[in-house]
């Protein structure tokens, strides 16, 4: 960001956003946008945001606190452009970004198609391990206050007959995060998380299968080891001396799996932790705490 700063000498004086100053402000400003648009001074300060935003046109929430961040995509799909990844949560805490969004890479790519335009490769649910379909979720409860933001949006139309509620509420070092899925049949719903580092896990997972699945985005989860939870759990992610811990609730019929599947570089190998129920109904409920 700091490389970037003379890029926003021009944004802040035409302007005058704080928050485009801040960033002009973190350069030596000894660069020929300085000389030619800068203005004579640039506010100081951190230059993240520090409130709570809800973009409801545009399908995004950006919900934070002093010490942990959390981005939901809800709303358009996004139409050629757009990824299969209705309730897909990034996060961010303890000073560094965990939850990933895989992103994009060249469109001719056959790993375009195959991942990074997959349900699987998101921190969201898939549902009977197929993609999301190409529609807009909806933006539900927004509520702020106390040091906390709480945000619930809807996909009613991402998979026939089945209706996914994430509630996630961020305060402190900590998220909340709840994922219901509701149907009248029978589905199985996998809630992935893709975050970097080691991953590491309270349960005694063994190796296998080979491929969770060979369509869809499962068959470039490579690595795999799963097993089942029979009460509460946890999962934890170390990088650089900081880490990065989800504690999910425990729920009947767990089946749990873990693996490593591309990341913004197709060469990366990222840790995915994939949780599974079968049923009607599923509740996921999980804690993210930064440390």
């Amino acid at each position: 960001m700091v490389s970037l700063g003379r890029l926003y000498e021009l944004a802040y004086a035409r302007w005058q956003r704080p928050e485009y100053g801040r960033v002009a402000a973190r350069s030596s400003r000894r660069n020929l946008q300085a000389l030619l648009y800068g203005a004579a001074s640039v506010p100081e300060g951190a230059m993240v945001p520090e409130e709570s935003r809800l973009l409801r046109a545009s399908g995004f929430a950006m919900l934070r606190a002093p010490g942990a961040a959390a981005a939901m995509r809800f709303g358009m799909h996004g139409g050629g452009h757009g990824h299969p990844d209705k309730l897909n949560l990034v996060t961010w805490g303890g000073g560094r970004m965990w939850g990933l969004d895989p992103g994009s890479i060249n469109y001719g790519v056959p790993l375009h198609k195959e991942w990074y335009r997959s349900t699987i490769a998101h921190n969201t649910v898939t549902v009977d391990g197929a993609l999301q379909a190409e529609k807009d979720g909806q933006a539900g409860e927004w509520k702020t206050g106390g040091g906390a933001t709480t945000f619930t949006a809807s996909a009613a139309s991402a998979y026939p007959g089945v209706t996914l509620t994430r509630t996630v509420t961020v305060r402190g070092n900590r998220i909340e995060d709840r994922f219901e899925c509701a149907s009248g049949a029978e589905h199985t719903y996998d809630w992935a998380f893709h975050a970097p580092g080691r991953l590491t896990t309270s349960l005694a997972l063994k190796p296998g299968p080979e491929r969770i699945a060979a369509t869809a985005g499962y068959q470039h989860v490579e690595g795999v080891a799963s097993g089942r939870a029979a009460g509460g759990w946890w999962a934890r992610w170390e990088a650089e001396g900081e880490r990065f811990t989800l504690r999910v609730k425990a729920a009947e019929q767990t089946e749990v799996f873990t693996g490593a599947a591309p990341g913004k570089n197709p060469a990366d190998r990222v840790p995915v932790l994939i949780v599974r129920r079968r049923g009607r109904n599923a509740t996921f409920d999980v804690l993210h705490e930064f440390t």
